[in-house]
């Protein structure tokens, strides 16, 4: 064993006949414990390196070792399937922990020292009393657990179940499941907590050491130099450092301080689908893919409440008039009608095995209307929870549903181009029209604010504002790009709207409501501004009610909030600020002249370069 200050190797350890497979330093960093292939446990003086005390007992070799946070107990775990615990003081078993278990992959000993947590491939984890020696608790049987950990709260346990980093929620006799995630390509081999418990570090063979959100499970930050299997990660005392050992004969060490995806990170994040704005518009509604859903400040950007792990995977969301409710729907083949005040599920709107792709609330809060793959929209009473009409009139994958302001009429889009107003009282159809599509397949329906008239967007980057008649016979062309288009929005004030595209967005300032019938449709060159800078397709829009705000949805993963802002000389000049930012941000060197680098990494000297940075050197 060696032991280093800084990047000197002061000292080196030996005495053990085997490899080493575990080691820790006690509390009070004065002594190291080891644990090795030769059967044995060690104890050593940190400072002068002679060996202390050598725990014998074991009849296999000891994967792991432990100190308890006094530092007065430790424990070793062998392959001998059993734990064993020791008086750090004068090398004497205390306890033989065994209970069946089966190739103990990890222990923990919780904050207090009152019980320790061993996990291993026997699919169980089990909870034991240290000053008894007794089991507590253990789970049934779920999955194989490599590493486990406990907060530094004692309220949470983690641990890596192959590529899965899970929670529990811990007590003193029992613990819950909590959330958990996928959090690796490849098994997780260690886990820890910040000593604020505010972040989780996990380390795996897929050569990465990724940070997390311990709150909400989000990714931070993935430093991917490593060129091996990681198999150990730990932060230091201020947890403004991560340390990871690897295969690769390496130990690095990473600055988390600044929380940043960084020159060595490479974020692999969840595309965000969807976003909604709640009334009073304090809040963010997101969902995205392979995640759950998730509540934000509208404007920090800051994760208030995430939701239970089956709403993830969702493609739509909205808020009730008053915002007491919100409607979940995806490829869970149902409508959740969420309570905001008893974050709980009020009703489950079972679809016909569809997948939902549109939600939307009538004007009074009463109706729900729903629309996925099935090629229907189904009405919900969201006092009752009983089914209304179902509106049915045409084949089609359903893409986008929409009330009018004066709840009478919902239009609808499909995949196919099929356009339809229905009437609400009644659930029979008004007007029925077909766009012709061609390859691009993505129609959106919305009323624009203050009015009766619908809007329809085909993917080919023009808005059809059709008649105020609910006929779809006549109508023009309010905007009318060379780029196609995936999305809009209306502003509340209705007069702005604002292009989903494939990495941009562009902004439109309509005309007022009494220009609005003699002017022309908006062209390329009308457009006031285009944002840029995405990495992946922009995937939704919306605006702040009352505010010239608008949040981003993107494939990249990320979700952003913007503001308009008008000059105001006159001018009619427009510039859009970004208030905040969640998920990947694009880096860019362009023009950046770096001369005479010092420790640029192969991958950072590529980034650099493909990014438009010149005169690199190593």
């Amino acid at each position: 064993m060696r032991v280093f200050v800084g990047r000197t190797k002061i000292q080196v350890l030996q005495g053990h006949q085997g490899r080493v497979k575990s080691l820790v330093y006690s509390p009070n960093s004065q002594q190291l414990l080891s644990g090795s292939d030769d059967k044995t446990a060690r104890l050593w003086d940190s400072e002068t390196g002679p060996t202390d005390l050598i725990l014998e007992g074991h009849s296999g070799k000891v994967k792991a070792v432990a100190f308890s946070p006094t530092g007065q107990q430790v424990a070793s775990a062998s392959n001998d399937n059993s734990i064993r615990l020791w008086d750090a003081r004068t090398g004497a078993a205390v306890f033989v922990l065994t209970d069946n278990i089966d190739e103990i992959a990890g222990i923990a000993y919780s904050p207090d020292g009152h019980r320790i947590a061993c996990v291993g491939r026997d699919k169980t984890m089990r909870i034991f009393d240290t000053l008894a020696g007794l089991l507590v608790v253990e789970t049934c049987k779920d999955d194989f657990h490599d590493c486990v950990t406990y907060s530094h709260d004692g309220q949470l346990i983690a641990t890596g179940s192959g590529n899965r980093l899970q929670l529990w929620e811990a007590e003193a006799t029992t613990f819950e499941r909590g959330r958990g995630w996928e959090a690796h390509m490849h098994g997780i081999s260690s886990i820890a907590f910040s000593p604020d418990d505010r972040w989780i570090a996990s380390c795996s063979w897929d050569r990465t050491v990724k940070l997390w959100d311990s709150g909400s499970g989000l990714l931070v930050s993935s430093f991917v130099n490593h060129t091996d299997f990681v198999n150990c990660v730990r932060f230091s005392p201020n947890g403004s450092y991560i340390t990871s050992a690897s295969n690769d004969n390496t130990l690095r060490l990473w600055e988390v301080n600044s929380l940043g995806t960084g020159l060595d990170s490479q974020d692999t994040v969840n595309l965000q689908l969807c976003a909604t704005y709640s009334p009073d518009g304090r809040q963010l509604i997101t969902g995205s893919c392979n995640a759950p859903t998730r509540q934000l400040n509208a404007d920090s950007g800051d994760v208030e409440f995430v939701f239970p792990d089956h709403l993830q995977n969702t493609y739509c969301i909205a808020f009730s008039p008053d915002g007491l409710q919100i409607a979940i729907g995806g490829s869970g083949q149902a409508v959740i009608l969420w309570s905001v005040e008893s974050r709980a599920a009020s009703f489950v709107f079972r679809t016909r095995n569809s997948s939902v792709n549109s939600v939307v609330f009538s004007p009074c809060g009463r109706w729900l209307a729903s629309g996925g793959f099935d090629s229907d929209v189904r009405l919900w009473d969201t006092r009752s929870g009983a089914a209304g009409h179902v509106l049915n009139g045409h084949e089609g994958f359903m893409q986008s549903v929409a009330f009018s302001p004066d709840g009478r009429w919902i239009g609808l889009a499909r995949m196919n181009g099929n356009i339809q107003i229905w009437e609400v009282d009644t659930g029979e159809l008004k007007a029925d029209t077909t766009i012709d599509v061609d390859r691009y397949g993505i129609n959106v329906v919305a009323y624009k604010p203050g009015c009766l008239q619908v809007a329809s967007c085909h993917g080919d980057g023009t808005i059809r504002l059709w008649d105020d008649d609910q006929q779809l016979q006549g109508f023009r062309y309010i905007v009318k790009q060379s780029q196609s288009s995936s999305k809009f929005g209306f502003s509340s004030c209705g007069q702005w709207a604002a292009t989903a595209h494939h990495r941009c967005v562009r902004l439109w300032k309509l005309p007022s409501s009494d220009q609005d019938q003699q002017e022309l449709s908006l062209q390329d060159q009308d457009c006031n501004l285009t944002i840029e800078g995405f990495t992946g397709g922009v995937r939704d829009i919306v605006w702040r009610p009352n505010k010239l705000e608008f949040a981003t949805t993107s494939h990249e993963g990320s979700i952003r909030a913007w503001q308009v802002v008008e000059d105001k000389d006159g001018s009619g000049r427009v510039s859009v600020q970004l208030l905040w930012s969640s998920g990947p941000s694009p880096f860019a060197a362009s023009g950046a002249v770096l001369n005479d680098a010092v420790g640029l990494s192969p991958i950072n000297r590529k980034l650099l370069e493909q990014r438009g940075a010149i005169n690199v050197t190593l």
